[in-house]
């Protein structure tokens, strides 16, 4: 018996040990995510796309004109972003030391990304709001034909994405729904969410991908889709316990909802928990598919 648990330990530790383990990786990121300088350029590129979309609905610019300038903005802020990730993570790789509060290293990696791979996140956004498109429409002719037709669903299509956009929206559209109503669009919720879900999993290594094989848009992608399908336990595990992090904070902002100055931390602490997770996926990746002479893809 005391031999069992003591084999069963020592497979424990060479798991934990090796490229495998996620939970090792989403260690790591504490030493990396508590960034205050990436932090604070995030939030003042967010502040700024945010400004500007309330500026254009003001002004009354064309929406299509609107989303050309904010995948723009948001190219530049991704470009550089997650370079800056990737940067970092190499730095101490290479047994460099990393100065988070450098502002200098900080803006010479921002501005090396954008100048680096600004075309590829331009392209990247493109092709994801393209695909996006897609799976909305094949998502909703699924519920037409299986669930229910749309407009048996008794409200507008705009309020149905407004509540898929903000579920809080749920009891406030059900109070003029039958009984029969409100089970299909409890129904077609389920379904947006496994889709959508399903497809942001299927794309989790995508930026990582370009960033350390240099390849384009289209070939990273589905090199990346092969690679999370490849892998799939241990890639499951990751996104899974990414989807628990957010949704226990999430559930501790609902929770304190009433108190202004403590939701505003608690939104900060979801910009930070959101730098965290992305460090996380680019440890695991590069532990697994880059540092792993055992992978093949």
């Amino acid at each position: 018996m005391i031999g069992k648990i003591a084999v069963f330990c020592k497979n424990m530790l060479d798991w934990f040990k090796s490229s495998r383990c996620f939970i090792r990786y989403f260690l790591d990121a504490f030493h990396y995510a508590n960034n205050l300088l990436l932090l604070t350029l995030t939030l003042l590129a967010i502040f700024i796309v945010s400004m500007y979309m309330i500026i254009s609905a003001q002004i009354g610019i064309s929406p299509m004109l609107s989303l050309v300038v904010i995948i723009l903005l948001s190219s530049v802020l991704a470009s550089g972003f997650f370079y800056f990730i990737k940067n970092s993570i190499d730095i101490v790789s290479d047994g460099e030391s990393f100065d988070k509060s450098n502002i200098k290293q900080t803006m010479s990696a921002f501005y090396t990304g954008v100048g680096e791979h600004y075309l590829s996140f331009l392209g990247v956004f493109i092709l994801f709001f393209i695909l996006a498109s897609i799976l909305v429409i094949a998502t909703v002719i699924l519920a037409d034909r299986f669930i229910c037709p749309i407009n048996q669903l008794g409200i507008d299509i705009r309020d149905f994405f407004i509540v898929l956009a903000d579920p809080n929206q749920v009891e406030v559209v059900k109070q003029n729904l039958s009984i029969e109503q409100q089970t299909n669009l409890r129904y077609w919720c389920r379904l947006f969410l496994f889709t959508t879900q399903t497809f942001t999993f299927l794309i989790m290594f995508w930026i990582p991908e370009i960033l350390f094989t240099k390849k384009n848009i289209v070939v990273s992608l589905f090199k990346s889709i092969k690679r999370v399908i490849l892998d799939f336990p241990s890639s499951l595990c990751v996104y899974l316990t990414i989807m628990l992090l957010n949704y226990i904070l999430a559930v501790i902002i609902v929770v304190l909802g009433r108190f202004s100055m403590i939701v505003f931390i608690l939104n900060i602490a979801s910009l930070y928990l959101l730098i965290y997770n992305f460090y996380a996926i680019f440890l695991y990746y590069k532990g697994r598919f880059v540092e792993d002479r055992g992978w093949i893809a």
